[in-house]
């Protein structure tokens, strides 16, 4: 898959939808942004817990997979963080 996309005036992208459903990319994910000659290459860094913030909710996007264990433990730490985040 490949596209040709445009640099705002504030040097932003925007990655296409169908490419960030491949890569399993939501808002708030990271991407490491490689240099190589003249070439930028992107790698996808979905969450490793996969939740998504919606509201007062936490909620994983239906991705087909089953929850293990130690991806549920990840999560609940995630919303212990978050919790003593903006308890502050």
């Amino acid at each position: 898959m490949a596209t040709t996309v445009q640099i705002d005036q504030a040097g932003r992208i925007v990655i296409p939808k169908a490419m960030r459903q491949a890569l399993e990319l939501t808002g708030g994910d990271e991407v490491d942004l490689i240099v190589e000659g003249r070439e930028l290459r992107l790698r996808a860094k979905p969450s490793a817990d996969g939740l998504v913030r919606k509201g007062k909710l936490w909620v994983k996007p239906k991705t087909g997979r089953a929850i293990d264990p130690a991806e549920l433990q990840l999560a609940l730490e995630r919303v212990r963080d978050y919790g003593q985040r903006t308890a502050k």
